[in-house]
């Protein structure tokens, strides 16, 4: 284990000795050698710390200065030396407790710092011990001989402000310094206070501080308080970690600003409700502090804050500010400004008055006695003196009925005319104002003269169908009606809905332009009856509607005249054979196509599947094939329906089996068809 530790001990202090700075090792070694010699040729008993730890530096009759950084070096002969992984190093005097202690690794090196607290003496050495492990303390111990520490000189010399300068209070000021001796690598000096002290002849006080980066550089631009009292102040610079290392600027003369700002009161000593006052003011600190570069502003009633704001300050400054609808005519006012940063630096205007502007918003139309049909489009015209302000470049439009709002018209222009669309729903009678606010402050409104509310029964009149009208299912029926110009014009009223009704319940419906005239198909499923009746809606307002009277529907009875075949006709499977017919359907959207089947006898409801069937157009003319599986015996039928509709359909055919008669062929057994 000894060798082992003498070899990697050897190397650790190789490595160490590589890392100091150039020259120190060979500084080292010439050292050791100096001091091994002068300890083989000492008298017995003289030669320091023999038995363990051999300090190298400091030497008997260094003097060190209090602020500094000096390197102790040792080294030890001892086997077990590398067992020692730290050691303590003690500053002390005498035989008093240590000044300041250490520890650290066991590498034969450090940089030791004398702090300014230390008393100055010259009879203070150095102390080595192994810290770890604790077994060798005494064994590996050894000691400097004696050397002096002393104080410095200034470690800084503040150059700026210079003795004499004027400051104004509430502005930046530059502090700036230059290091008197190298501090920089100290680790107390890594960050740098900066004091602001009032001198006076009985004591001193600290005004204010600032710590800042020693690596921002050597100068600082100080911020003096806008209360800062007139008097004689100096300015120290020191280092955070050890504070007696440092320096003070000359007395510098701090005076008030008291044009730092000054406000003017609005001119005229009024201001509009619900237009912009004007703000003004002077700053001689704007651009001279970031403590200043930003303003709060307050509107003051009394003692009481209205409205506070902010605005970017200026040599010279002026900002606006909307009043809004809720302050009360007549009332005084002043106006408050501040430093942001420094809330010290501040003035406040001469008071002012606030009075209502007249002709702010005003409704003229609708006048009183007006009346306003539901369903229509109305004007409505106002005055307004508030079109350039924020607040009220928009404005809100309120139906109330009484004081209850029962539609509204949110954020349109400040233009002075709207048109407004009354709903079909809005319940007449008297009563009616509109209400018209700024969008931005709805303290700012207008009320119009009352006037009524009607239905127009002109807006949608159903003209056909009549009371008494016959329909047939599985027809195109015409609709017309009428509706007002206004309503026309309307974008609620673009489209209408149609519904038919039977005995109140909706069985068919429609969407349709507001042309005044739809054709309608009357589906073919509807069953006979004669209380039908048709309602017609705006399809965006269904409060505007017209409802006809009751109607009859009836069915139709020959949707289909099959005009072949006929009973006389014999068909043949494995044959085509033309089917002819005409019908009143060949003009409706739901008989363009014809569903052309063959079908046993039995089988009109639907038991049976068809033995032919084929899908054509309506022309009234399709073939039709016979297929050779059909059964011979037994009766058909020949069965025509609408694609579209399939409860318009033919009476059918009926198809019996016959061997007798031209077109019975050999092997074949011919079909005829008869008319049932």
């Amino acid at each position: 284990l000894a060798e082992r530790g003498r070899r990697e001990g050897a190397e650790h202090k190789r490595r160490r000795r590589a890392e100091l700075p150039q020259g120190m090792g060979m500084l080292m070694g010439f050292l050791l050698f100096c001091s091994l010699c002068a300890g083989a040729f000492a008298a017995p008993g003289r030669r320091e710390g023999a038995d363990g730890l051999i300090v190298i530096e400091p030497n008997r009759g260094d003097t060190w200065t209090k602020g500094g950084s000096y390197y102790v070096l040792w080294t030890s002969m001892r086997d077990d030396i590398a067992l020692c992984s730290a050691v303590e190093i003690s500053l002390q005097r005498g035989t008093q407790q240590p000044a300041d202690t250490v520890q650290t690794e066991n590498d034969g090196a450090h940089l030791f710092y004398v702090s300014s607290t230390v008393v100055d003496g010259d009879d203070y050495r150095i102390a080595l011990h192994c810290a770890q492990p604790s077994a060798l303390r005494n064994a590996l111990a050894g000691h400097s001989g004696t050397f002096s520490v002393a104080s410095a000189a200034e470690v800084f010399s503040v150059h700026s402000p210079a003795q004499g300068a004027v400051w104004a209070a509430g502005t930046e000021q530059e502090v700036g310094w230059t290091f008197a001796r190298p501090v920089q690598e100290i680790a107390a000096c890594d960050s740098v206070d900066i004091l602001l002290i009032r001198r006076s002849a009985a004591d001193q006080q600290l005004l204010s501080s600032m710590t800042v980066p020693a690596s921002a550089g050597p100068r600082f631009r100080l911020y003096v308080h806008g209360d800062s009292l007139r008097g004689t102040y100096t300015v120290r610079v020191q280092c955070a970690g050890d504070t007696a290392l440092g320096g003070e600027s000359g007395l510098v003369l701090i005076e008030p600003t008291p044009d730092a700002l000054e406000l003017r009161a609005p001119e005229g000593a009024a201001c509009l409700i619900g237009h912009a006052c004007a703000l003004e003011w002077s700053s001689s600190v704007s651009g001279r502090s970031d403590a200043c570069a930003q303003l709060s502003g307050a509107l003051v009633n009394s003692t009481r804050t209205v409205l506070a704001f902010h605005v970017a300050n200026g040599a010279v400054g002026r900002f606006d500010l909307s009043l809004p609808g809720s302050l009360a005519p007549g009332a005084k006012f002043h106006f408050e400004l501040s430093c942001q940063g420094d809330a010290s630096v501040r003035a406040s205007s001469s008071s002012f008055k606030v009075v209502r502007d007249e002709g702010a918003l005003e409704l003229t139309e609708p006048h009183a006695g007006s009346v306003w049909a539901t369903g229509q489009t109305h004007t409505v015209r106002w005055l307004s003196s508030l079109g350039r302000s924020p607040d009220c470049a928009a404005v809100d439009v309120d139906l109330l009925h009484g004081e209850m709002a029962v539609a509204a018209w949110p954020a349109v222009p400040n233009s002075g005319a709207l048109e407004l669309y009354l709903p079909g729903s809005t319940a007449a009678g008297g009563s009616y104002r509109l209400r018209l606010s700024c969008a931005g402050d709805s303290t700012l409104r207008s009320h119009s003269a009352g006037f009524a509310v009607a239905r127009d029964p002109t807006a949608l009149e159903l003209s056909s169908p009549g009371v008494g009208a016959h329909w047939t299912s599985g027809s195109v029926e015409v609709v017309r009606w009428g509706a007002s110009e206004a309503l026309k014009a309307a974008a609620t009223c673009a489209h209408v809905d149609l519904t038919l009704y039977r005995e109140s319940v909706a069985v068919l419906s429609a969407r349709a332009p507001n042309s005044g005239r739809y054709a309608l198909y009357v589906n073919g499923s509807l069953p006979p009856s004669e209380y039908y009746a048709l309602s017609l809606e705006c399809s965006d307002d269904r409060a505007v509607k017209a409802t006809s009277g009751e109607f009859a529907i009836a069915r139709l009875q020959a949707p289909f005249i099959i005009q072949a075949p006929n009973a006389q006709s014999e068909w043949v499977r494995g044959q085509s054979y033309a089917v002819r017919w005409v019908g009143p359907l060949q003009l409706s959207d739901a008989c363009m196509l014809v569903r052309v089947e063959l079908v046993p006898e039995g089988a009109a409801g639907g038991e049976l599947p068809p033995a032919s069937s084929v899908e054509v157009g309506n022309s009234g003319r399709a073939w039709l094939t016979v297929p050779r599986g059909a059964a011979a015996a037994g009766a058909f039928r020949v069965h025509l329906s609408c694609s579209a509709d399939r409860a318009l359909s033919s009476f059918p055919f009926a198809v019996r089996e016959s061997c007798a008669g031209a077109g019975c062929a050999a092997g074949e057994e011919p079909l005829a068809l008869g008319l049932r």
